[in-house]
């Protein structure tokens, strides 16, 4: 195993929260994959500020892990979060993202009008 990179992000919950649904939903349809998108249609309208600011951290995070940011294929919808059943936060690399060995941990904290998230990209040989 070989740590190729690592990213944070922080995310001011205040920016999200003054958006309307209208906004919200452009954003959430911009950067989460199908699976993401239906977690945050069911996620109740006054936390789903909340949601979008921790998958926008996550992936933020994931790409800065890169090297990259958001850009080439690293973009938006070719990195998933998922939550196992512990809570604990999984990356799914998507379309020609993923690298055969390639794994990506993440750690969001979550704290007053703040989001923050970290990510270790791997090489497992």
């Amino acid at each position: 195993m070989m740590i190729v990179g690592n990213g944070v992000d922080i995310v001011d919950l205040k920016r999200f929260r003054v958006m309307d649904e209208n906004r919200l939903g452009k954003i959430a349809n911009r950067i989460l994959t199908e699976h993401e998108l239906l977690e945050f249609t069911n996620t109740p309208d006054r936390l789903k500020h909340i949601f979008l600011s921790k998958h926008w951290a996550v992936k933020e995070a994931v790409a800065k892990s890169f090297g990259t940011g958001i850009r080439g294929n690293v973009v938006w919808k070719n990195i998933q979060m998922q939550k196992n059943n512990l809570g604990q936060p999984k990356i799914q690399f998507k379309s020609n993202l993923y690298k055969p060995g390639a794994n990506c941990h993440v750690s969001i904290s979550h704290d007053g009008d703040y989001v923050i998230a970290y990510a270790v990209l791997e090489h497992v040989y």
